[in-house]
Order: C-alpha cells, then sequence, then structure tokens
C-alpha cells in the first residue's frame, strides 16, 4: 500500500510539473537563440560602424523584426547608439580617412575589401563579385571617389577602379586592412617592378 503510494503521488508530481519544466525548457531555449542574435548584430555593428538596418539584416540573417527588437534593446541598454539611419558602438570613435562624412558602409567596405586584391576592376567586374545590382556599386564607388578612397581611369569605354595609393597608405599604417601597395599588372595580375614602367613583362600588357 505504501509503495502504491508513493507511486500516486510520483505521477501527480509528473503530472503537476512536467508542463512547467518544459515551458520553461523552450523559454531558456528561445533566451539563448535571442541572445545569440542579439550579439551577432551587436558584433557586426563593431566591425563595421556606421551600418543601416538593411545592412545588418542581410549580413546577419534576421527578419525584419527581429532585428529592429534587438537594436532596439541595445539602444536602450546604452551598449549601441544610432545616428540618422546608421548604427554605432557607443563610445567607440572610428577614424575616418581624408574626412569622410561618415564611416564607411558595409558594401562599401565590400568593395574596399575586394579592390586590395584586385586592381583596375569595373563596375561590372564589381557586381559579378559582390553579387550587387549596378546601381548599388555605383552609388557607393560615388561615395568613395569623393574621398578618394579609390581612383579611376578610362579603359577603352569602361572605368577601371582601384584603391588610391593615399588610402592604402593610411590603411595600412591604421592596421584596418592589409593593403599591397605593390602595382599589378591589370590583365594578368603580375607585379610591376615600379612606377614608370610601360610594359608587363609577364604578358606584355601596356601600362597606361
Amino acid at each position: 500500500m505504501l509503495w502504491a503510494n508513493d507511486r500516486s503521488r510520483f505521477w501527480l508530481i509528473a503530472f503537476l510539473f512536467l508542463p512547467l519544466y518544459t515551458r520553461i525548457s523552450k523559454d531558456f531555449e528561445q533566451d539563448l537563440v535571442q541572445q545569440s542574435n542579439r550579439g551577432r548584430i551587436y558584433q557586426y555593428i563593431k566591425d563595421c560602424p556606421g551600418v543601416a538596418l538593411s545592412e545588418i539584416k542581410q549580413s546577419v540573417e534576421t527578419g525584419n523584426g527581429t532585428t529592429v527588437y534587438h537594436l532596439k534593446v541595445m539602444e536602450k541598454g546604452g551598449s549601441i547608439i544610432k545616428k540618422g539611419t546608421r548604427y554605432f558602438i557607443k563610445g567607440a570613435q572610428p577614424k575616418l580617412f581624408n574626412g569622410m562624412d561618415r564611416p564607411m558602409s558595409a558594401r562599401e567596405a565590400n568593395i574596399v575589401h575586394v579592390l586590395t586584391q584586385n586592381r583596375g576592376l569595373s563596375e561590372g567586374q564589381l557586381c559579378n563579385i559582390l553579387s550587387e545590382k549596378q546601381s548599388t556599386i555605383n552609388r557607393a564607388l560615388k561615395h568613395l571617389l569623393k574621398y578618394q578612397v579609390v581612383v579611376r581611369k578610362t579603359e577603352g569605354r569602361t572605368y577601371q577602379y582601384s584603391l588610391s595609393t593615399s588610402y592604402a597608405w593610411w590603411a595600412s599604417e591604421q592596421s584596418t586592412i592589409q593593403v599591397p601597395i605593390q602595382r599589378t599588372c591589370p590583365s594578368c595580375g603580375s607585379p610591376l617592378p615600379g612606377e614608370s614602367v610601360a610594359f608587363c613583362s609577364n604578358c606584355g600588357y601596356q601600362i597606361q
């Protein structure tokens, strides 16, 4: 009889508390997911100060509602600040090149990253590499050209874009990116020995 009472008591406790335990477990799991999303959003803003909502959603791969919610929580908590439509880590003072009006957007930073590895790319080539629309790349390039982060030259009927030498040196000193200062052939990518070289010794391409 005593055994039966203990057994009945066990099932009664299980019946009463199992739903509560299940709910707590689900809440805990949801909290972990929420914290993970918030952490990734925070880290992305830290890595790319001045990003807009659309860039955060695309890069972190969170929905609009989720992203807006976490941004508001962090802004209210004082860990991030919003200036206009762009987000920054509170207290962070990013160094700007050549009097730029704001830090580079994530898209502009992607263009700079690509141009650190490739000199003399056209808008079309940048669009293909970054999987972006030409109007989007064009808008970003205009901002980079305005502050001489990139330079362009005419190649046939198209413009070829490269990092400016002044930005390359500045970025290297800031240790923000590793920029190869060495000139390379636009055709085959081989290093060029100096500024005055007229032809690439590897492929014969005429350097303009």
